[in-house]
């Protein structure tokens, strides 16, 4: 018998779609202050059970290629637009650059899934 193998944050996220949709068990439970705080650490481990799945093993070139130089890009980027689009030193750009493109991926990720 053959078996599909599928990885583990597939089965977290399809359970995670389950609960979220059952019928007010959630509502009636938790206060809404305290269940946002519940799925923002749920979507945490999710994440970080996610990357600790991966295997980098004789693939460096192709990490460097898909995060560091995205990465880079992006920091080159906003650096001339803050320098040059709103006057700012330059030191404060940079860092200013450094900070958005270290956070743009913890808002874009939980948006795509």
């Amino acid at each position: 018998m053959n078996y599909i193998k599928i990885p583990s944050i597939v089965g977290m996220v399809i359970m995670g779609v389950v609960a979220r949709n059952m019928s007010g068990w959630t509502k009636s439970v938790f206060h809404e202050e305290i269940a946002s705080y519940i799925k923002s650490f749920s979507l945490m481990i999710i994440l970080v059970r996610g990357a600790l799945e991966l295997t980098f093993k004789g693939r460096l070139i192709g990490v460097i290629l898909l995060t560091f130089i995205p990465f880079l890009t992006e920091v080159i980027f906003d650096f001339f637009v803050i320098k040059f689009g709103f006057k700012y030193p330059v030191a404060i750009s940079f860092s200013y650059a450094l900070c958005l493109s270290a956070v743009a991926p913890a808002v874009v990720v939980p948006l795509m899934l």
